[in-house]
């Protein structure tokens, strides 16, 4: 927004009683919505462009599935790039809408371990292990790693020095849950190139996310080895590229294969053929592999370190 703006969806306190007070009087505003003299516009337009975090807000269930609606600009299953994230203890707790959610909308994240203040209080201890200093308020607000990351998102700016994941499509609900075990384990991860938009400059937002990575990790499966033309052989060129320019003692490409792809497959870069690969059974990443990765995540992090 160009400035800010304050939206009284529910009214406001007056001497004119124009303001929900009942249930009854939620459901005549949010009809009244649906009209085009008192629709919300620009907040509605906004939220379609916007990633939408609902806080405490103790929403009833058909409330709740009303605004992730009118959040989005197409029906919630067919909804795709930016993820929504409600932090509410009512909404946890009501299994009808986690149920709603899980089926109908993939993109909209129930952060599980409580409410808004245990969301709170997450956000601060992962920010106060990342950055033991103090930091100042500007700070907090731009370099956290996001909301939408906490709850099982994805970001759409990736943080410098984060691990980029890059594989097929076909291959994404593997890769999902290795980006879960490494943001459980505290380490930044970009890998949701869905949620670039039309107008990011596609290709050069992900070259620019690629160079500023510590790791980058293909993940190699027989989904790879398909003869047809993908965009992730891009991503494999561009951190060859990157590869060359870091020093012998980091390691920077880390081949993780989650089938029984051959490492000798002609079809794969030659580089990464003579990389020692890391293989996951089934697909599943294991403590170890967790664990060797978020060292070189850190190794980097101290590496990279400006003084103060």
């Amino acid at each position: 927004l160009d400035r800010p703006v304050v939206f009284q969806l529910f009214g406001h306190l007056s001497a004119v009683p124009d303001y929900a007070l009942t249930e009854e009087d939620v459901l005549e505003f949010v009809h009244s919505m649906q009209s085009e003299t008192h629709r919300p516009q620009r907040l509605f337009d906004e939220l379609g462009k916007s990633q939408l975090l609902i806080l405490g807000s103790r929403f009833p269930d058909w409330l709740a599935r009303f605004f992730l609606r009118s959040a989005r600009r197409e029906r919630l299953w067919l909804a795709r790039g930016k993820t929504d994230v409600l932090a509410d203890s009512r909404a946890r707790e009501d299994a009808g809408l986690v149920l709603f959610l899980q089926h109908f909308s993939a993109r909209t994240k129930v952060y599980q371990a409580g409410g808004a203040v245990e969301l709170v209080d997450e956000l601060a201890r992962r920010w106060a292990e990342r950055h033991p200093a103090l930091p100042s308020a500007p700070e907090l607000a731009t370099s956290v790693a996001g909301i939408a990351s906490v709850a099982g998102g994805g970001t759409l700016d990736m943080l410098p020095g984060a691990v980029f994941l890059s594989y097929a499509s076909e291959d994404r609900p593997v890769v999902e849950a290795i980006r879960e075990a490494l943001e459980s384990a505290g380490v930044d991860v970009w890998f949701d190139r869905d949620a670039l938009k039309l107008g990011d400059a596609y290709e050069a937002k992900i070259r620019n996310n690629i160079e500023k990575a510590s790791l980058f990790l293909p993940i190699l499966s027989r989904h790879t080895l398909t003869p047809s033309r993908r965009f992730f052989r891009l991503e494999w060129d561009q951190a060859e590229r990157v590869a060359l320019q870091v020093p012998p003692s980091m390691r920077y490409l880390v081949p993780v294969a989650i089938d029984d792809i051959p490492p000798d497959e002609p079809a794969l870069p030659e580089r990464f053929r003579k990389i020692n690969w890391v293989r996951l059974e089934g697909g599943k990443p294991t403590p170890d592999f967790v664990a060797a990765v978020r060292q070189l995540y850190r190794d980097y992090q101290k590496a990279t370190a400006v003084a103060p």
